[in-house]
């Protein structure tokens, strides 16, 4: 399961362990970076990672490719 959230200036994805055994993923996205994190119930905070939108990009493509070495382009004008 996800949940998608619209805020002022970015939006937000939950997506939930339908498990239970992991804890939610969380992917904040603004213009100009994307967060992804986690919360990490032994430090008791949350364990943060920032890429740039096209690195994320990047990610959710390399979900659907096979093994080898790909390059994107991003445009800016759509």
């Amino acid at each position: 399961m996800f949940t998608v959230e619209f805020e002022y200036d970015e939006f937000l994805v939950t997506i939930v362990d339908d498990t239970a055994i992991k804890e939610d993923v969380g992917v904040i996205i603004n213009d100009d970076v994307v967060y992804i994190r986690q919360f990490n119930t032994k430090r008791g905070k949350y364990e943060l990672i920032n890429l740039t939108p096209k690195m994320f990009e990047e990610l959710q493509q390399a979900m659907h490719k096979p093994e080898g070495a790909y390059f994107i382009e991003v445009n800016k004008n759509v």
